[in-house]
């Protein structure tokens, strides 16, 4: 097959927020407008199931389609937790149908939603199905893609041995548009650019350096632990993101016991939400990236982790639990320093000033470009459809053998 062929790629991501998104942190979210761009950019067709909410209308070969008019958990709305539920049963329906409608070279499933991936696997798009991993909580979903052979996809090494049972995982290593993060050579005190948020501005009238965390704030991300370390070290934080509410309020609990009662605004500041042109504002002056998620609950592993990729593209060294993803992004004495006790985190900080900003922002622009990522992807794209049908096992249910020699006929 000619590897010169436009594709007709479909793209279902999840119902919570629209791609791309500009208000709050959604790093799955920021990651599929970067491929949808680079995709529309080679001349491929792509169909994308997001809320209507989606501003990707200035893509010329990408078109939205789906019923809600904005993301379940976009800033703002009002949905019940039982609104929430039907409206993403609605979601899902309507994709599926939809997507079982059209003809697609390649159906790219973006979202772990529970079930989507095998009512897919009983259409006719089956054979051609590629599944982006994120962050699948129940494994047992995963038992039918391992039977029928789904071509997966993990964001890093460490993110593919997570799936062990599953053999059919190619690796591709994330990636965004560095070179859009405003690159600063210094931190927010010897920088000569004036900042224009408030909390940055308060900071510099004061003359102090600060640090930053940044993303949903829960136990897995670690901002206890953030604020443990910002104090004994001196520095102010400032803390960007909300505490989801999803299906408990243990994250609001998290939030209102360990991080709430330090804010003070002298030494700890919670900005909230951050837009993306505050995000990158935040990021651009910060000294440091503080980054402990899997610290405080070592069960989590970080599937790749691009908000510390996001600080390195705008110069700031990022310091990380070594923990999960962390061990392949982080190049330690050049982009930032990886830790295991709080000690040791604490004398890192004191080291920031002697990493070179300019090789932090180097290595996020040459090592993590969302160029490199579409490429990938288009060549598995076009490696799937170039195989030849797959055998139905024997163990496979009489509806889905139907299902799949209807869709090798």
């Amino acid at each position: 097959m000619s590897e010169s062929r436009s594709l007709r790629v479909a793209v279902i991501t999840n119902a919570n927020l629209p791609i791309p998104p500009y208000y709050g942190y959604g790093g799955t979210q920021r990651g599929v407008y970067d491929f949808l761009v680079e995709l529309n950019r080679k001349g491929h067709r792509c169909t994308l199931y997001a809320p209507l909410s989606s501003q990707v209308a200035h893509l010329e070969h990408v078109t939205l389609r789906g019923e809600l008019p904005v993301g379940l958990w976009e800033p703002g709305n009002s949905y019940t937790a039982a609104q929430r539920v039907e409206l993403n049963a609605r979601f899902i329906d309507y994709a599926i149908r939809d997507v079982q409608s059209r003809d697609f070279d390649i159906v790219n499933v973006r979202s772990d939603e529970p079930g989507l991936l095998q009512r897919l696997m009983e259409t006719r798009h089956a054979r051609r199905l590629v599944y982006s991993l994120h962050n699948v909580r129940c494994m047992a979903t995963l038992a039918p893609i391992t039977e029928r052979r789904v071509q997966c996809v993990a964001h890093c090494a460490n993110h593919r041995r997570q799936y062990g049972e599953l053999d059919n995982i190619r690796v591709i290593d994330y990636g965004i548009n560095a070179l859009e993060y405003p690159f600063s050579p210094h931190s927010l005190r010897q920088s000569s650019q004036e900042p224009t948020l408030p909390v940055l501005r308060t900071l510099r009238e004061r003359g102090q350096d600060y640090l930053v965390v940044l993303g949903s704030i829960r136990p897995e991300k670690g901002q206890r632990t953030a604020i443990e370390l910002a104090r004994r070290a001196g520095l102010p934080l400032v803390i960007a993101g909300t505490p989801e509410r999803r299906s408990s309020d243990q994250f609001v609990r998290y939030f209102e016991r360990h991080v709430q009662p330090a804010v003070d605004n002298q030494h700890v500041f919670y900005f909230g939400n951050a837009c993306e042109d505050d995000k990158k504002e935040l990021l651009k002056f910060a000294k440091g990236f503080l980054f402990p998620s899997g610290f405080e609950d070592r069960r989590w592993e970080e599937p790749f982790g691009r908000a510390p990729v996001e600080a390195l593209a705008c110069g700031t060294p990022v310091i990380a639990f070594a923990h999960g993803s962390m061990l392949e992004v982080i190049e330690p004495g050049v982009s930032g320093f990886l830790f295991t006790t709080v000690d040791e985190a604490l004398a890192q900080i004191g080291q920031l000033g002697q990493l070179d900003r300019a090789a932090a922002h180097h290595s996020a622009v040459t090592r993590f470009d969302r160029q490199r990522v579409a490429d990938e992807y288009e060549a598995l794209f076009y490696e799937l459809m170039a195989r030849p049908p797959a055998v139905v096992p024997a163990s496979w249910p009489m509806e889905s053998a139907r299902a799949a020699l209807m869709m090798t006929s």
